[in-house]
Order: structure tokens, then C-alpha cells, then sequence
């Protein structure tokens, strides 16, 4: 008997055996829930590692196919619906006052040079003469 209430008294904050016991089995079927649970999303995630990869090559592919001139003249230069986009963005840029881009320059537009102002009486007097000669 005593050994009976020792075992008991050890159940910590359960009643009985039997509320331990149906305790343990809830617990169970949780954590089986919560493994079951990332399995799933580790296998999504590979799904999605896989689909970013193939993303990726499809990128790699379509730059290495810009690059050959015979596929450039033959396929999107005679593309219509590419050439309608490129037009609607050249003239989205033109429209929007942004313009286009020159190669090398960092902007689409030119930059204008300020006007020469005389510094002095003496050039003064010489750009009078340049346009009054001219």
C-alpha cells in the first residue's frame, strides 16, 4: 500500500494512472501532428528551392539567347507583339519626359552649356563688338 501511494504521489499534478496515461496519448498524437507538419513543409520547401532554381536557368537561357545575333534577327526582331512593347515603353518615356537613354550617359536628355557672362569692362566690350559685327 504504501508503495501504491509513493507511485501516486509521483504523478506529479495528474490524478490517477489513467489521466497520466490519456495525458501522454494527447501529447502523442500532437507532437505526430506537428512531425507530420514539417515534413510537409520541408518537402514544399525543397518544391520551392527547385522551382527557384529552374526560374533561374530560365533566366540564364534567355540571356545567353539574346546574345546570339541569328536568334535576335529571326525570332524577337520579328515578333510583333515585342516590338508593340518596346514601343509602348519608348513612348511611355517620351511621354513621361523621362526620354531615352544614350548610350554611355546616365540620363536621356542633353545638358545645356550655362551662358558666357563677361567677367570684366574689357570682355564686356569685346562680345558687344562679336555682335554688333556679326
Amino acid at each position: 500500500m504504501k508503495e501504491f501511494s509513493q507511485q501516486m504521489s509521483n504523478l506529479g499534478k495528474f490524478d490517477s494512472p489513467q489521466s497520466l496515461l490519456k495525458a501522454y496519448e494527447a501529447l502523442q498524437s500532437e507532437f505526430t501532428k506537428r512531425c507530420q507538419l514539417l515534413s510537409q513543409t520541408q518537402k514544399e520547401n525543397e518544391q520551392l528551392k527547385q522551382d527557384a532554381n529552374c526560374k533561374q536557368r530560365q533566366e540564364q537561357v534567355a540571356r545567353q539567347a539574346m546574345l546570339d545575333q541569328n536568334f535576335v534577327d529571326n525570332i524577337v526582331v520579328k515578333d510583333q507583339s515585342i516590338a508593340d512593347k518596346i514601343i509602348a515603353k519608348y513612348l511611355d518615356d517620351l511621354s513621361s519626359g523621362q526620354g531615352t537613354s544614350l548610350l554611355g550617359a546616365t540620363s536621356g536628355t542633353a545638358v545645356l552649356a550655362p551662358p558666357k557672362r563677361p567677367k570684366n569692362l574689357s570682355e564686356a566690350k569685346r562680345l558687344v563688338d562679336i555682335m554688333l559685327n556679326s
